[in-house]
């Protein structure tokens, strides 16, 4: 898998910016070349939520969080 990186700023605490990113399912409100995204997992996101996500092109792709 490869790594993913960047760097913004963003007014906004720490925790709250944590728990935004975590939750995948808010990638595609930030990741343009993801459609979608869904837990597959019960409960709330912590360690072993795993989610699957719709990217543009042919390719899908389940996440796991560690």
């Amino acid at each position: 898998m490869r790594p993913i990186t960047g760097e913004i700023l963003i007014e906004a605490p720490r925790v709250a910016v944590f728990d935004f990113v975590a939750n995948e399912c808010n990638e595609p409100l930030y990741n343009p070349n993801m459609l979608r995204a869904d837990q597959l997992t019960p409960g709330p996101v912590g360690v072993g939520t795993r989610f699957t996500a719709g990217m543009k092109g042919p390719t899908s792709t389940t996440v796991a969080i560690e």
